[in-house]
C-alpha cells in the first residue's frame, strides 16, 4: 500500500508538472514566439546594415530558444510516463470495481436468505395455522412452533449474524402478559458461553430496557454499542435487575416489536430480541428487516388463530423454574398454587 501511494504520489507531481509546462509552452509558441519571429523579421535587415554579427546571434537565439520551447512541451520518456499513469488510474478503477462487486454480493446473499425465509416461512405458517385452529394450542405445542420459526438463527447464527464460537450471544422471544403489564421470555437460546445459559430471559415493562423500549415505541432498536453513555442511559436495566455482567455480555442488540401494525393504540405481542457481546455485531439494518419479517410472521399467526399466549409466559416464571434477574417469588407462588400448576397455561379450545 505504501509503495503504491508513492508510486501514485510521484505520478501526481509528474503529471502536474507536465501540464505546467504544455500550458507555458503553448502561451510561447501561440504568442511570444510569432510576436519576437516578427520582430526580428522587420528588424533583421536594419541591423545586418549596421552588423551582420547581431541579427545572425539573434536568429540563432530565437531558434534555441523555440527548440526549448518544444522540449518542454515534449519530455523524454513522455509516453512510459502516461502509460504507468493510465495503469496506476486502471488499478484504481479496478479496486473500486472490486468493492462493488463484493457490495453487490452482500446484497446477493441478503436478498438469498430473505427470500428462503420468506417461502419458508410462508409454508409454516399455513401449517401452523392450520394446526392451532384444529386443537393444537398448548404450551408445548406453541413453544415447538416458536423453536421451529427461529432455528435457523440460531443453527446458522455465523452465517446470518456472524456469531462466533466463543462469543456471547442470545435470541429470546418475549410475549406481553397484559394481566401484569409486563414482557415475559417464552422462548430464549443462548450460546455455550453465555453467562445465563440455561435461564429465561428477564422480566421488562414496557419502556425498561431495549426490550421494553420496543416494545413501546412499536418500531425496531439497534444499536451497535449499548455501553456508549448516550444508549445506556435508555437500554440499561434498572439496579434490581442489573447483573454484573450485563456491561460485557448485553454490547450489541436488535429488539423488534412482534407486530403486524405500528398502531399505537395496538401494544405488540412482544419483542423479538437478538444479542452480542461483539461490538458493532447487531447494528446491520439488513439484518433486523430479517429480524421484522420472523416477527410479523408470528405476529400473523397469532392474529389470525387468536391463540392465547398467556401460556407460553406462565409456566415460564413458576417457583420451580430459573430466571435471570430478579422475580417475586412469592407472588408466583400464590399465583400458581402448590401443585405447579397453572389455569393459564392448559390449552384452550
Amino acid at each position: 500500500m505504501e509503495q503504491t501511494n508513492t508510486f501514485k504520489d510521484f505520478f501526481s507531481r509528474f503529471a502536474q508538472r507536465n501540464s505546467h509546462n504544455e500550458t507555458a509552452a503553448i502561451a510561447l509558441q501561440s504568442a511570444v514566439l510569432p510576436i519576437a519571429t516578427a520582430l526580428l523579421g522587420v528588424a533583421t535587415v536594419p541591423l545586418w546594415e549596421f552588423s551582420w554579427y547581431i541579427p545572425i546571434v539573434a536568429w540563432l537565439f530565437l531558434l534555441i530558444f523555440y527548440a526549448l520551447v518544444w522540449r518542454k512541451s515534449h519530455p523524454a520518456h513522455n509516453d512510459i510516463y502516461g502509460l504507468l499513469l493510465q495503469k496506476s488510474r486502471d488499478e484504481e478503477d479496478l479496486e473500486r470495481l472490486k468493492t462493488e462487486n463484493d457490495e453487490f454480493e452482500e446484497i446477493v446473499i441478503d436478498l438469498y436468505y430473505k427470500n428462503i425465509a420468506s417461502f419458508s416461512l410462508r409454508a409454516m405458517s399455513i401449517e401452523y395455522i392450520k394446526a392451532i385452529r384444529d386443537g393444537n394450542n398448548s404450551k408445548e405445542y406453541l413453544s415447538e412452533m416458536i423453536d421451529e420459526i427461529m432455528s435457523p438463527f440460531y443453527m446458522a447464527g455465523d452465517s446470518i449474524f456472524g456469531f462466533e464460537i466463543s462469543e456471547k450471544w442470545s435470541i429470546g422471544v418475549y410475549i406481553y402478559d397484559p394481566t401484569d403489564g409486563v414482557l415475559k421470555s417464552a422462548w430464549r437460546k443462548t450460546s455455550g458461553t453465555h453467562p445465563s445459559k440455561g435461564r429465561v430471559g428477564r422480566d421488562w415493562i414496557p419502556g425498561e430496557g431495549h426490550v421494553g423500549k420496543a416494545f413501546l415505541d412499536r418500531r425496531p432498536i439497534l444499536t451497535g454499542n449499548a455501553n456508549e453513555d448516550s444508549v445506556a442511559q435508555l437500554c440499561r436495566a434498572r439496579a434490581s435487575k442489573w447483573q454484573d455482567h450485563d456491561s460485557d455480555t448485553y454490547v450489541s442488540f436488535t429488539s423488534v416489536p412482534i407486530s403486524i401494525t405500528d398502531d399505537d393504540g395496538i401494544d405488540p405481542y412482544g419483542v423479538l430480541v437478538v444479542t452480542s457481546d461483539i461490538e458493532g455485531r447487531l447494528a446491520d439494518e439488513a439484518v433486523t428487516e430479517l429480524l421484522m419479517h420472523v416477527a410479523q410472521t408470528l405476529a400473523l399467526i397469532l392474529e389470525i388463530t387468536g391463540v392465547s399466549t398467556i401460556c407460553l409466559v406462565r409456566p415460564n416464571h413458576c417457583m420451580t423454574t430459573a430466571t435471570e434477574g430478579a422475580n417475586d417469588v412469592e407472588k408466583e407462588r400464590q399465583r400458581v398454587g402448590q401443585d405447579g400448576r397453572d389455569t393459564d397455561c392448559e390449552s384452550r379450545p
